[in-house]
């Protein structure tokens, strides 16, 4: 009991601090709804501030083919109402107008640039966000069974959400190109070894027909991810505000458990320590209700963060009890951290030194993966480094729970968040234990 009575005194007096406070809730808040207004995320869909659709520069080098030489003709792609395909003599051109219908027109303003050095300079400028350069070989590459090309695009590094949105709707456009021309040649293979030659404007109605025949979802950009096992870990959208509060979620609450953790180092100094170890109680109670003290205000913190993002931003944090793993292991991680390094300190002094300088390091180092916004292009060593400190295990399990993953997937990582939390508190333990025994 006298543990628990020491806890609830050192809880008492973390949030009579309006600091603290404010450490623990407003900041967090405060950055997360500072991007979320920003990114257009302050209302509903309808009421919300747009982002602004990428500039895009795009260099039509496509030499079209024989067989669109006549035009598209009369053509309709679900989903792309307004697209004119008629004059279209190439899959450049296909891929243009698509590009410039009113559907995308709040994703991307396209304007077509002469010459690839003119689309770049653009770029280099910052007068677009993204360089398409579509090849020669386009329409060939998509038409003929052996033929292969590459779409070359050119993007400001500056910028990552813009680029990430112009590469899933080539991606999504080039996926169904692809799939037509798998349709067309085994189509024409079947027709020739029945002896039915099929000349070019059937061939074209072929590829359209299996365009037009796709579902209208077929325009939506959708992310399906699943398990080694085959499973499907749900259908995440990437969420940048998700990922946003996720980072300062963890990187605040590393300076919470150290903060609470360093009541030891001020009792200490003032004499209220010392005169309790004076009366009966034993030091594994005092130093018990310190650490219960710890993980109970990191619990409320994190709670509350959570459900905030929830409620009100609309973060989907992923599946309950991926949640839960990911919360728990955040939570044991930054308690025992903060108590290791407590436990290697002397003063509040050094600890001013300590904890501004190490936990910002350690904390930006294992949140990069916000500032990266999950681009999956960006260094694979930086997911490496972010693993040498612990907010890096605390980041890669919220993360997997934002991406749907399943509970197999997260176990893992909340294995290594256990070995980790298991021996910070093991060193951290021991050592104050020496100091004050």
């Amino acid at each position: 009991m006298k543990a628990w009575d020491i806890a609830l005194k050192d809880i008492t007096q973390s949030f009579r601090t309006m600091f603290a406070v404010v450490f623990m809730f407003g900041i967090p808040l405060l950055v997360t709804g500072m991007f979320y207004f920003m990114l257009g995320s302050g209302g509903d869909d309808d009421e919300g501030m747009p982002m602004a659709p990428t500039q895009v520069q795009i260099v039509n080098q496509d030499s079209g083919s024989p067989l669109l030489s006549q035009g598209m003709g009369a053509q309709e792609i679900p989903g792309m109402e307004g697209v004119d395909l008629s004059a279209a003599q190439s899959m450049g051109e296909v891929l243009i107008a698509i590009l410039q219908s009113p559907a995308l027109a709040d994703l991307v303003t396209l304007t077509i640039a002469p010459d690839e050095a003119t689309a770049r300079a653009a770029v280099d400028a910052q007068q677009a966000g993204v360089a398409v350069i579509i090849p020669a070989n386009f329409t060939t590459a998509l038409i003929e069974p052996d033929a292969k090309t590459t779409l070359s695009l050119y993007q400001d590094p500056a910028l990552t959400i813009g680029p990430a949105i112009v590469r899933a709707l080539l991606s999504q456009m080039i996926e169904n190109f692809s799939g037509a021309k798998i349709t067309l040649s085994v189509t024409l293979e079947q027709l020739n070894q029945a002896g039915q030659p099929v000349d070019g404007a059937a061939a074209q109605a072929i590829a359209m027909h299996y365009l037009q025949t796709m579902d209208d979802d077929a325009t939506t950009l959708n992310l399906v991810a699943h398990t080694p096992g085959g499973e499907a870990a749900g259908n995440q959208a990437f969420n940048p505000i998700g990922m946003i509060m996720g980072g300062m979620l963890i990187f605040f609450a590393f300076f919470t458990g150290a903060a609470t953790s360093e009541s030891i180092l001020r009792e200490d100094e003032r004499g209220t320590l010392p005169r309790l170890f004076t009366t009966p109680t034993r030091v594994a109670s005092i130093l018990g209700g310190k650490f219960i003290a710890v993980a109970l205000t990191l619990v409320g913190q994190v709670s509350f963060l959570l459900l905030f993002g929830r409620l009100v931003f609309g973060i989907p944090w992923g599946a309950l009890f991926s949640v839960i793993l990911a919360a728990l292991g955040l939570v044991l991680l930054a308690g025992t951290f903060g108590v290791f390094l407590v436990s290697l300190l002397k003063n509040t002094r050094q600890g001013s030194v300590v904890f501004g300088g190490v936990m910002t390091i350690t904390g930006m180092l294992g949140i990069i993966k916000m500032f990266t916004m999950g681009v999956t292009s960006s260094n694979r060593a930086l997911d490496i480094v972010s693993l040498l400190v612990p907010q890096g295990w605390a980041m890669r399990s919220l993360s997997l729970s934002m991406d749907g993953a399943s509970l197999g997937e997260i176990l893992p990582w909340f294995g290594g968040a256990l070995l980790l939390s298991g021996l910070f508190f093991f060193i951290g333990n021991l050592r104050l234990k020496q100091r004050f025994a």
